[in-house]
């Protein structure tokens, strides 16, 4: 099984609060902890405006169609086997800022 590490760019199928139904999206590895699930955060086109909407300045660097932000307070844990692919990691600038902001949260 692929080992994933912080910075990580992948596509998951994320489920919509409701758990009805989902939609494939990047998103952000967190964690990896070698037990067969991840921690992503939710990548989106839309700025919400949060403090926890992050903007990623290496966006086309990584490979995303269009300007994204990572929804740092928009979490999943899931199985490694259903990532379905690795598009590319963040510049090491963005890594930093994602972890100010993750530091502020806690």
């Amino acid at each position: 099984m692929p080992q994933y590490s912080f910075g990580d760019v992948v596509v998951l199928p994320f489920s919509y609060t409701d758990l009805q139904s989902e939609k494939r999206r990047p998103a952000l590895i967190l964690l990896d902890a070698d037990d067969g699930d991840i921690i992503a955060a939710r990548i989106t086109s839309k700025n919400n405006n949060s403090l926890y909407d992050i903007p990623i300045e290496s966006w086309n660097e990584i490979g995303l169609i269009v300007p994204s932000y990572v929804r740092l307070h928009k979490l999943t844990t899931i199985e490694k086997s259903h990532v379905i692919k690795k598009i590319g990691k963040l510049s090491t600038a963005d890594q930093t800022q994602v972890k100010e902001i993750f530091r502020k949260m806690v």
